[in-house]
Parts: structure tokens; C-alpha cells; sequence
């Protein structure tokens, strides 16, 4: 679980205030582009193992943060936090294809283990190709050359390691002999293979050996065992240390010990090649191969080795013998990296037997999915989950129809509404920490606008599911989000398993500040209902939005009462006779103290008196005065149109219809009169506080999404260019 006690310079947040009130579970509100998608890629990025960054002024991040007690700074190596982040802005229209889903499903733990392995057994691989291509094919290039895939090709098996295991699977014989000026390219390629199998050459090759074997000892050899068997024997048995155990060898009476038998070869040999007969015979095998340019290469060859030839009668196993005897030096080495590669391999069947456990996982996450989520037409299912959840290869998801279970094709999938077709992605976040909890460890979800484009039913289910999370003593829940819908809704359903409610705004030194939300303010009405006795002007003033919404539902909008309310929202032409006194019966009706309202001051002086008191910073939590605020903000703009037209029209004033909307006929009669800065002041005024925008019992998110801050500034460059 993560605790933070210095978080700056990270994609945006300058500085981080107040860090320690993100405790435990906690829900932190806060406008779009102040904090959320900073906080959380600050904290994957710390999880990745990295240092986030200052992209806008190219300042290096500096951190203090615990992970389940374990302090991590920027200097702090490896990094490493238990958290799992999913983030609602990552959903977007072109992913619903199943291909494009392909990543949620892969396990990001188990994909590293394999990939490791698989990069090891790679660097092996690469390791032996190296090998083979500059010793065998005298190839510059290692493993990265051409050539070594089409050598490697000969061998049987679709990958490189099943053809390199073919190929050191394959019988061979040590050749004695130098072949170091023997090239195995220009001996065997395609060209010349075609040659070495020719019936002809083939046939002059055998006849050279008749000869070879004929002159041999009779009493040694005979048609059957010739010199290559001889060889051959007597090979295995230093091998195997015969002689060096004192051991002889009896050839008929003959009784030799290595030197001897070695003799005996050596003068055997230099029997066979010596007569003309020999002579003639190698030289017609050698004619054969003088008719065909692309032999020429073969003939030096066995020019050079008269040995060669004898070889070639059996090119093939002659193939294999010298690749083995062009590496002989790296037989140690080789043998190592096969080791590895064992090795690797026996790791990558764990890897696949854990995914066998994961896959059980699946199948519970998808169940819980398909039972608590909302899709009216479809259940999901998922095919091939091992290979999928380990990423080697893309999950295949199926939708299939409730009713029949038959499967859904994308044509029909493109019927249903986009909000069925995004809570597929809930799927990512369930398997998340379905992972997590197997491990063990507690851990942190960080949950950026989880729901955002949720219908309401998933965005509900989606609350309860959190809700279940904050009960595990292994979960650490931070949910950030910018609907306040959401805020209050998940601040209600988690209740006192929420450790924290916080606020997020940019201050006016330009860092996130985090405030304490207390619950009873923004999950209910106890805070309005104690303005009705509080009897002082600030809270008789903030309570007029919320009355003229109650005598809208009492009494309808054509009522006297409402279309009297609806003067105190606005400034027109009786807002300057406007006491809160007027509003006595209403107040009365509604069980509100209101002895202060007798001031004979006018309730714009009171409004603009009221701001005047305000001095920054405003404690985000206090929503009178984002009211007071907010309701300034409305009447000052009105107010600034409204001067604006009367000195460029002698002072009269503007003829605008009784019941159309007086704010928006005053803005079309007056902007033609204001400059561009005060155009632009005027667009801000009315971004933070548009007419439209009541507080009421379904609504007051707005003033919620503004910092105080912004307000306080808005409404001090109205009272200067108003002069007020």
C-alpha cells in the first residue's frame, strides 16, 4: 500500500500539497486537467521501474513515497510498487474488435517471466548461429547472416531451435584428417550437391574405393571391413580409454597397442594411393567433376587432399562430419549454451503451468462479469486463455447470445449500444487484481475515471464492486475521478470504509492542493438545511438558488414567487430595488430565520459587500461562499452588458420582451460594444458561472469544478471593471 509524502515535477504537478491526506482508501475529486491522468502515469511509471518528468519544463521528478513500508525515492534502485491502475480515458471507439482487446487479457508478470526465458534461449540461439555461420560458412555477419537460416533450413523443424536441435541430434564421426583448407560453402551448396549425387561421379567414386580396398592386407581387410571400419574402431576405443587401461588390440595374430594400429592405418593407406591403378581411378572420378564449372572448387579440394575423395563417395555423411569438425573448438561452449537453452525451456513449462492456474482465474472473472455487469444481449467468453494470458498469442473473445448461446458476429456486435460495447473493458480491471489477490500481497488500486462513458447501471455496479474492494485488508483503494456524480455516489456507497475525501485544485502558486472534504457538506443536504438558522446575510443570500428551485417544484414556474427568485439569479432592470426583505414571506414558507433581511441595503450591495469579504485562499470546502461567488460572478456580467449598451445608447435602456431570456437578449444586444479584453473577461465569467447553472438537490457539481481561486479572481476583475 502506497503512502506519499513528496510527489513534484511529475507530468504537470508542479508540487503535490498535503500528500498525507491521501490515506489508505481514498476518493480525491478534482476538475479535469489538474491532477488525475499526472498522479496516476506518476505512479505506473515509479511501478515500470522508471522516473517520471516535468514534460512541460523538462524537470526531472522528484518523490518520496512508501510501498507497503518501504520508502522509494527518485534515486532508488529498483523501484517497485504492488499496484494495479486502470484508466477510463484509455477506452476508445476503435478497440472493440477483437484483436484491438488482445492486450487486457495478458498477465503482465507472467509475459516478462516468458519473455526473459525466451530471450535467453534467443541469445543462445544467437549464440550458436554465430558459431556455426563464421566457422562453417566463414560468414562475417553471426547469427544476423542470410546464410545461416537457409543452412540451419536443411535441418528438420519449423523454429531455429528445433532445427539446431536436429542438428546436434544427428550421428557423426570424428574426421581426422586436416580440413582447414577444406571450405564446407564451396563444397556443399546447390549446385554442387547436385553434382556430388550424380549417378556417374557416384560411380567413379565407388570404383576408387574397390581399388583402394583391394590392395589392401588381405589378412587385415576384406570386403567388409576395410580401412573406414578400421578407422572407425579404433577411434571409439581411445575414446573410450582402452589403451590408456594398458589394453591391446589382436588383429588375426597381431598383437598392436595404439601406436601400432595407428601405424598400421597410416601404412594402409599409403598402399592404397600408391599404385597407378589408384591413380587412374582418382583421376577419372576427378574428370566428372572438371566437366562441370561449378565443381571446380571440389576438384582443388581433392587435389590438395587425396583423402577427400574416398570421402565424398558418401556426401552426406561426410556433410554432417564436417560441419562437426569445422566447430570442434567450441564444443565446450555449444554445449553450455544447449544446457541454457534446457534450462530456459524447463523455466518456460512452470511459466505455462502457472498460467494454467491463472486460467481458472479467467474463468472466474468472466463469471463475475457476466452476472454483475449489464449486457441486456451478450455474455462473453474466451478461448485459448493460457497462451493468451502468458501474450504468445492474441486472446480470442467470443460473444455469445444470452438466449441461445450461439455466437454473436461483429455485424450484429455493432447493433449494440456503445455503453454494452466499453464495459468489456471492466474485464482488465477484474483480472488485475484477481492477479494481485492470488499473490498475496497487499497492493494499491489506483482508479482513474473508472467509469467514465458508463451507462448508469455498470457505473453503479462498477460503485458496489469498489465498495466490496474496500473491505479486503489487503486493498488500498485511490479513486480519482472528475464527475461528481460519481464522487458523491461512491462517497455513499463506500461509506466508512473510505479513509479520505479530498478535493484536488490548482492554487495560486500553481500546485495541486489537496483539501479534506468533510462527508456531511457533499453527500447530503445537512449543510443547507443549517443555513436556515443561521440568520446572517451570507446564508440567506447562498439559500436563494435553492429556493427558487423549491418554489419551482411547488408552485411550477409561472408563479409569482418564482418569477420574483428568478430577479435575484439576474441583473435587469429591478435588480436595483431588490432587498433580501422582499424575499420575507418565501423565506417564512420555508422555515428560514430571517431577521437580518430587514437591512434597508439593496441585495446587489449585499452580493457585492459579501464578495468584498472574501480574501484568498478560500478554503475549497466552503461552498457558501463558491455560492456567493458564483452568484456575483452571474449578476456582474448581466450588470457589465447592461452598462455597456446604456452609455453606448444615451443611457436608455435596453427593450427586451417580458418572459424571454433576459441574459441572453442582453448579450446579443451589448457584445457588439466591448473589446476584445473585454470580450475575453466576459467569456471567462460566464465559463465559470453560465446563466443557465442553478444549485439545487440534483446539481451543484459546477461550482464544485471550479476552484475558489478562479472564482475569487473573476469576481475581483468584475467589481474593477465595474467600478463597484
Amino acid at each position: 500500500m502506497i503512502q506519499i509524502h513528496k510527489f513534484e515535477n511529475v507530468y504537470g504537478i508542479k508540487k503535490l500539497r498535503n500528500p498525507n491526506l491521501i490515506d489508505r482508501n481514498t476518493i480525491i475529486y478534482s476538475p479535469n486537467g489538474v491532477m488525475k491522468s499526472s498522479l496516476t502515469d506518476g505512479l505506473l511509471d515509479i511501478s515500470l521501474d522508471q522516473n517520471p518528468n516535468d514534460v512541460f519544463n523538462n524537470l526531472a521528478a522528484s518523490f518520496t513515497l512508501k510501498n507497503n513500508g518501504v520508502s522509494i525515492s527518485e534515486t532508488t534502485t529498483p523501484k517497485h510498487l504492488d499496484l494495479v491502475v486502470f484508466k477510463g480515458e484509455d477506452i476508445f471507439d476503435s478497440v472493440f474488435t477483437d484483436k484491438d482487446i488482445a492486450k487486457i487479457v495478458v498477465s503482465p508478470a507472467l509475459k516478462k517471466q516468458y519473455e526473459t526465458k525466451i530471450a535467453s534461449i534467443k541469445d543462445k540461439i544467437d549464440k550458436i548461429k554465430e558459431i556455426l555461420a563464421s566457422n562453417v560458412l566463414d560468414e562475417k555477419k553471426g547469427a544476423k547472416s542470410k546464410k545461416i537460416d537457409d543452412f540451419l533450413v536443411q535441418f528438420s523443424g519449423g523454429s531455429e531451435l528445433e532445427q539446431i536441435t536436429a542438428l546436434f541430434s544427428t550421428e557423426h564421426s570424428d574426421i581426422k584428417e586436416d580440413c582447414s583448407t577444406i571450405s564446407y560453402t564451396k563444397i556443399f551448396n546447390t549446385k554442387t550437391e547436385a553434382i556430388l549425387n550424380d549417378s556417374t561421379f557416384k560411380q567413379k567414386c565407388e570404383e576408387f574405393q574397390k581399388l583402394k580396398d583391394a590392395k589392401l592386407d588381405e589378412n587385415v581387410f576384406n570386403s567388409s571391413f576395410g580401412i573406414t571400419q578400421l578407422e572407425n574402431s579404433h577411434k571409439n576405443l581411445v575414446t573410450n580409454k582402452y589403451y590408456d587401461a594398458g589394453h591391446k588390440l589382436q588383429i588375426n595374430k597381431e598383437i598392436l597397442d595404439k601406436l601400432d594400429v595407428d601405424k598400421l592405418i597410416e601404412d594402409s593407406i599409403k598402399t592404397a594411393y600408391g599404385s597407378e591403378d589408384m591413380k587412374d581411378s582418382f583421376l577419372a572420378a576427378k574428370k566428372v567433376l572438371d566437366a562441370n564449372k561449378d565443381s571446380r572448387e571440389i576438384v582443388n579440394a581433392i587435389t590438395e587432399n587425396n583423402w577427400l575423395l574416398e570421402k565424398l563417395t558418401k556426401p552426406l555423411e561426410f556433410k554432417i562430419n564436417l560441419i562437426f569438425k569445422k566447430i570442434e573448438d567450441f564444443e565446450t561452449e555449444i554445449d553450455l549454451a544447449r544446457k541454457e537453452i534446457d534450462l530456459a525451456q524447463k523455466e518456460i513449462e512452470k511459466i505455462y503451468a502457472e498460467a494454467n492456474k491463472t486460467e481458472a482465474v479467467w474463468k472466474s472473472v468472466i463469471d463475475t462479469y457476466n452476472h454483475r455487469f449489464n449486457n441486456k444481449h451478450f455474455d462473453i467468453i474466451i478461448t485459448n486463455q493460457v497462451n493468451a494470458i502468458i501474450g504468445i498469442q492474441e486472446p480470442v473473445f467470443t460473444k455469445v447470445l444470452k438466449t441461445s448461446g450461439h455466437e454473436i458476429t461483429e455485424a450484429i456486435f455493432k447493433r449494440f449500444s456503445s455503453g454494452e460495447k466499453r464495459a468489456i473493458f471492466i474485464l482488465y480491471f477484474l483480472f488485475e487484481i484477481e492477479l494481485k489477490r492470488m499473490s498475496g500481497i497487499p497492493y494499491t488500486i489506483v482508479a482513474d475515471d473508472i467509469v467514465d462513458s458508463f451507462d448508469y447501471k455498470n457505473k453503479y455496479a462498477m460503485i458496489e464492486y469498489l465498495s466490496e474492494l474496500s473491505l479486503d485488508p489487503n486493498v488500498q483503494l485511490i479513486i480519482l475521478t472528475h464527475n461528481f456524480d460519481f464522487y458523491r455516489s461512491a462517497c455513499i456507497s463506500l461509506g466508512g470504509n473510505l479513509n479520505s475525501r479530498l478535493f484536488g485544485y490548482i492554487d495560486t502558486n500553481d500546485d495541486v492542493s489537496l483539501f479534506n472534504a468533510n462527508s456531511s457538506d457533499y453527500e447530503s443536504f445537512e449543510l443547507f438545511r443549517s443555513w436556515k438558522t443561521k440568520d446572517d446575510v451570507s446564508s440567506l443570500i447562498a439559500l436563494v438558488p435553492f429556493l427558487r428551485n423549491l418554489v419551482e417544484l411547488q408552485e411550477g414556474n409561472s408563479s409569482p414567487n418564482y418569477a420574483v427568485l428568478c430577479n435575484y439569479l439576474h441583473y435587469n432592470l429591478s435588480t436595483p430595488i431588490l432587498t433580501l426583505a422582499g424575499l420575507g414571506t418565501i423565506y417564512t414558507n420555508n422555515g428560514i430565520l430571517h431577521t437580518s433581511a430587514s437591512s434597508i441595503t439593496t441585495y446587489w450591495n449585499l452580493l457585492i459587500q459579501e464578495v468584498k469579504t472574501i480574501s484568498s485562499p478560500v478554503v475549497e470546502s466552503d461552498i457558501k461562499k463558491k455560492i456567493i461567488l458564483g452568484l456575483f460572478i452571474r449578476l456582474a456580467s448581466d450588470f457589465f452588458l447592461l452598462e455597456k449598451y446604456k452609455s453606448n445608447n444615451g443611457g436608455a435602456d435596453p427593450a427586451i420582451s417580458s418572459g424571454s431570456n433576459w441574459t441572453k437578449q442582453l448579450k446579443k444586444l451589448s457584445l457588439q460594444y466591448l473589446t476584445v479584453e473585454e470580450k475575453r473577461l466576459y467569456d471567462r465569467a460566464v465559463t465559470v458561472a453560465p446563466s443557465f447553472i442553478h444549485v439545487n438537490s440534483f446539481m451543484y457539481e459546477p461550482l464544485i469544478d471550479v476552484g475558489s481561486e478562479k472564482l475569487l479572481s473573476i469576481a475581483q476583475e468584475l467589481i474593477i471593471v465595474n467600478s463597484l
